[in-house]
């Protein structure tokens, strides 16, 4: 971007800048914070095992399959970023920030609780701080996608080109 030139924020375009940290985040960053995290739940504390008795196997496939549906998703939405660069992308950028944040946790809690039988309160309550977290992040990338020039740019809404060469 050449200094000075008020045209030059119009013409950012491609996977560059924030764009392109929210792609590595969620190829990158995003998929081992869920690895490490499932690690860590599972087997930091002998109690959890312990906790769950004979359902101590079934728990281990669901967190299991969990992580790898989120990484997945993320996978997928990195794709889609780097290779449909359509509005829908977008779109389903959005969803899927909110589906890999907000769904998987509320999956997770849905999942323990009825496979173990625990209050999903209680779950609730011993995530603490973690509950927030997926909702700053939702919304501050979505913020993000709905607002930036780049993301406009690189991502055309349908009928945006027909409405400047006729508009």
């Amino acid at each position: 971007m050449a200094d000075g030139d008020p045209d030059a924020a119009a013409t950012v375009k491609g996977v560059g800048g924030w764009l392109a940290l929210f792609v590595v985040v969620m190829t990158l960053f995003t998929p081992v914070a869920m690895v490490v995290t499932t690690m860590k739940s599972l087997y930091e504390d002998p109690a959890v095992a312990a906790a769950f008795g004979g359902l101590w196997g079934i728990i281990q496939i669901y967190e299991w399959s969990l992580a790898a549906i989120v990484a997945l998703g993320c996978w997928y939405i990195a794709w889609r970023l780097n290779y449909v660069q359509t509005w829908q992308t977008v779109r389903i950028t959005i969803i899927g920030i909110w589906l890999v944040g907000v769904g998987s946790l509320l999956a997770d809690f849905v999942g323990i609780s009825l496979i173990g039988g625990f209050p999903i309160v209680a779950l609730a309550e011993e995530a603490g701080v973690g509950l927030v977290r997926p909702f700053v992040f939702g919304a501050i990338w979505t913020t993000y996608f709905l607002q930036s020039k780049r993301v406009a740019n690189t991502y055309r809404r349908d009928g945006a080109d027909v409405a400047r060469v006729f508009g």
